[in-house]
């Protein structure tokens, strides 16, 4: 197993046990909806704020929630455009490793092969499919 896969498995079962313990001390109903499979599938929603935070993390993104949503409402509107999602959403800022830049996590109704591989190649993932805004990647190298 590459020392990237490894570290991507780790983030993952590190957040989904944090996420467990959170949900079992909140009285509130809690869901995560991304979800791995035991066949090494790792399934995830556009449309869900905690699902597309999940994927900055495991993409290693930096997660910063210093600065309104609403701000990032025009960045989002680009990508928006760019992959003809709507409606859509901004939900947290994030910063890249090693550049002074944000990068805002955008949540929205989206169809498009194109987005869903490049989620699953950031996050050292490889693409099955996506059946709307549900995106299936396979833990392993893209290629």
């Amino acid at each position: 197993m590459s020392p990237k896969l490894r570290y991507a498995l780790t983030q993952l079962l590190r957040l989904a046990a944090i996420a467990a313990f959170y949900c079992i001390l909140t009285p509130l109903p809690c869901a995560v909806a991304a979800q791995y499979m035991d066949n090494g599938d790792f399934i995830f929603d556009i449309r869900e704020p905690d699902d597309m935070t999940l994927v900055a993390r495991l993409s290693g993104l930096t997660i910063k929630r210093d600065i309104p949503p609403r701000v990032g409402i025009i960045e989002c509107a680009r990508w928006a455009r760019q992959f003809s999602i709507w409606p859509f959403s901004a939900v947290h800022s994030a910063m890249v490793p090693n550049e002074k830049g944000r990068v805002w996590i955008c949540t929205g109704n989206a169809n498009s092969k194109r987005l869903s591989r490049s989620y699953c190649k950031q996050m050292g993932m490889t693409y099955v499919r996506n059946d709307g805004p549900i995106v299936t990647c396979q833990l392993g190298n893209d290629t």
